[in-house]
């Protein structure tokens, strides 16, 4: 098999890498935590904070990687219409990368300040935005999903299916009171699942690619 089919499988190394990052930065204070209780744990969680920081900041070109081969797989040389959706699509993947790199550059700053004493109130401006800084990942998520929608819904078998999947999951990612959350982690999956699909089954034949853009 050789190196270019590969490609695809950028977006299962994406996902292993940004688990990891969570899973090493543990379980950061909320938002609402008190300056205080936000000092003590950047204080003591150092080390875990800023590997954290280096795998979330590495899963962002894998993430990019993964849009792109998505994207351009589908992307038919001489389509009557414009190739709206594959770049829609390849906009997403740049624009999570971006989220994760911003993530991991604020988690980057925070832990520096726990270990050299940043005043209690500096580190929670600064935990307060590492946290919101999903908003910008997760978002740029969505924007990949409904390009990606909008790329495969008009393939045909396995292809049309992850494209619906896509779209329910795009729009989802931007319904609050949890439903995004659920979004989010069923995103991991259809990543993984697309990922998969386009390594086993190569660039699509001209009949499941009919519709593409």
């Amino acid at each position: 098999m050789s190196p270019q089919r590969l490609l695809p499988l950028s977006g299962v190394v994406f996902l292993l890498l940004a688990i990891a990052g969570f899973m090493i930065a543990g379980d950061t204070p909320r938002s609402d935590a008190s300056a205080e209780a936000v000092a003590t744990f950047y204080a003591d969680n150092y080390s875990n904070g800023i590997v954290a920081s280096y795998v979330l900041a590495w899963a962002a070109p894998f993430l990019v990687v993964f849009g792109a081969v998505l994207g351009t797989t589908f992307w038919r040389s001489g389509a009557d219409s414009a190739p709206v959706f594959p770049v829609v699509l390849i906009s997403g993947a740049v624009i999570s990368a971006t989220g994760f790199l911003a993530a991991g550059a604020l988690h980057f700053a925070v832990s520096e300040g726990g270990k050299h004493d940043y005043s209690a109130q500096t580190l929670h401006s600064l935990s307060a935005l590492d946290q919101d800084a999903q908003v910008i990942f997760t978002g740029g998520l969505g924007i990949l999903l409904l390009g990606a929608a909008g790329v495969l819904v008009p393939c045909a078998g396995v292809y049309r299916w992850l494209g619906w999947t896509g779209l329910v999951l795009g729009v989802g990612i931007y319904i609050p009171f949890g439903v995004g959350l659920i979004a989010v982690a069923l995103t991991a999956v259809w990543v993984a699942t697309t990922s998969v699909v386009l390594t086993v089954r190569g660039r699509p034949g001209p009949t499941e690619a009919a519709g593409a853009f």
